[in-house]
């Protein structure tokens, strides 16, 4: 069966699976039962969908050494005060304004999953090994659609040493309504990929435009359940912490500009300049499973 260890608090959920090629062949082989079925067997324990799981590889998670999940719901108010609490809260009567639109708070919820498998470790090229690679696979979504669609960024990091390098990918995503009269009412899901605006202390800055709703006199497109994906590997020879954040604008001119930086207390991800809103998953460790 799959060894859990949970971390959690009341800041975020958090939990390391190990264990987990045994507990795939606790009951029939992997020759009777399709790759597939294994993913969804084991999506199902670890309680996170495919879209949580960004572009990651899903047969990669049939090999790995462990997987990190952090699930956190993150609560912004209108002076821009961050509180962040485990998923766990998130149907509780006082975040009724969730599903609605009765405050001024802002509502995201953020899930990190960190992939420590073999085919992500780093060699050179004499087949010396270089490092422990983990596949990471970032989700924030609203809670409740902003006010305002602006030019957001998300970013993340991580200390002790850890690194990444050009293999990094982020995209927006919203569901549709679309109304005409030539083709009626149609819905679908909406990707665009992120912007590259740059790279500061080694980790990358993504931005993009949040889709705006389009009216006309018959016909309507209105954007919906936003939320962006990212995926990136990291390096590392040492348990590290890492954290995720989004910057919101708001309905000013101007622009930001982020800051990231590393102490001994961990990473930490900050944006200054205009009016604007963050939303920012608290550290938590991964710590690596030795060869």
């Amino acid at each position: 069966m799959l060894i859990v260890k949970d971390m959690s608090d009341d800041c975020a959920t958090i939990k390391k699976y190990t264990n987990i090629q045994t507990f795939l062949k606790s009951k029939k082989s992997r020759s009777i039962i399709s790759e597939q079925n294994q993913v969804d067997r084991l999506l199902e324990a670890i309680e996170i969908s495919e879209e949580e799981l960004s572009t990651i590889d899903k047969s990669t998670l049939l090999n790995a050494r462990s997987i990190t999940v952090s699930k956190s719901l993150m609560i912004t108010d209108e002076d821009g005060n961050l509180s962040t609490y485990s998923d766990r809260y998130e149907n509780e009567k006082e975040f009724a304004d969730i599903h609605g639109d009765n405050g001024k708070s802002g509502y995201m919820k953020g899930t990190i999953v960190v992939v420590q498998a073999p085919e992500y470790d780093k060699y050179n090229n004499q087949g010396k090994f270089v490092a422990h690679g983990f596949e990471c696979a970032f989700t924030m979504s609203w809670k409740k659609d902003p006010v305002y669609t602006m030019k957001d960024y998300f970013t993340f990091c991580a200390d002790n040493g850890a690194y990444i390098e050009d293999d990094v990918e982020c995209e927006l995503i919203a569901d549709v309504r679309s109304e005409s009269p030539t083709i009626g009412i149609e819905r679908y899901t909406y990707k665009k990929k992120a912007d590259l605006a740059y790279k500061t202390s080694g980790w990358t800055i993504f931005y993009f435009n949040l889709f705006n709703d389009v009216y006309t006199s018959n016909s309507s497109i209105d954007y919906y359940n936003y939320r962006v994906s990212a995926r990136a590997k990291i390096f590392s020879n040492n348990n590290f912490l890492i954290r995720m954040c989004y910057a919101h604008k708001q309905l000013v001119g101007g622009d930001l500009k982020p800051t990231i930086s590393i102490s001994t207390t961990g990473p930490s991800i900050s944006f200054s300049g205009t009016s604007h809103r963050e939303y920012q998953s608290p550290n938590f460790d991964v710590g690596y499973v030795p060869n």
